[in-house]
């Protein structure tokens, strides 16, 4: 198995993007690890990447369903990379996940594959991969939509793009966000959201939480 990786490249993280906060968007890793990380975070994004010294990669074991679960520190950091990754490198104006090109996509997971590997597997390029950059990416639009655009007036949120997004993704995000379609789609996530809140809060304390 292949157990580094050389830095560089178009689609890198530098120590700058890295050691950024990555507050409450981070993607969301098997609950049993989420669990295991609730009192102490693990390390801070950030691996020091030196030009010409190739770092090892960071090794995660999966469970029989593929979900990465052990070291807990690693698996922490690998969901935390995810999601960065995802809100800086998949534009907001895309409507549906199914819209980004696969090149875009295969980019995004091969800059993760630099960084990890899931033990016994060649690449991380999984269906859970995908699957969680994909919750991660709608995640960011769900936080960005209720933070900023949410029951403002649109032509006023539209003078100014957050958080370094560009100006015309912006604006097409900001109209998607306002069109009736999204709306009912929105109202319907938030009851779907609420009633897996519901159960997760059973599941905790029944202890029926697993990594199996």
């Amino acid at each position: 198995m292949d157990t580094h990786y050389s830095p560089g490249g178009s689609n890198s993280l530098d120590d700058d993007q890295l050691n950024e906060d990555m507050g409450d968007d981070a993607t969301n890793i098997p609950s049993s690890s989420v669990a295991a990380t609730s009192k102490k975070r693990g390390p801070s994004i950030g691996i020091e990447e030196i030009e010409g010294q190739p770092r090892p990669k960071l090794v995660m074991q999966t469970n029989r369903k593929g979900q990465p679960v052990t070291p807990i520190d690693v698996v922490s950091e690998f969901g935390t990379r995810l999601g960065y990754i995802a809100r800086r490198d998949f534009p907001v104006c895309y409507e549906d996940w199914r819209h980004i090109g696969k090149d875009l996509k295969d980019k995004v997971v091969k800059t993760l594959g630099r960084q990890f590997v899931f033990e016994y597997e060649k690449t991380i390029d999984t269906d859970y991969t995908r699957q969680k950059l994909n919750e991660a990416w709608r995640n960011y639009k769900h936080t960005l939509y209720e933070t900023f655009v949410e029951d403002e007036d649109p032509s006023l949120v539209k003078e100014r793009s957050s958080r370094n997004i560009p100006l015309e993704d912006w604006h097409k995000f900001v109209d998607y966000c306002n069109t009736d379609k999204f709306k009912a789609m929105s109202a319907r996530n938030k009851l779907n959201h609420e009633s897996n809140r519901s159960c997760l809060h059973l599941l905790a304390r029944t202890g029926c939480y697993s990594s199996e």
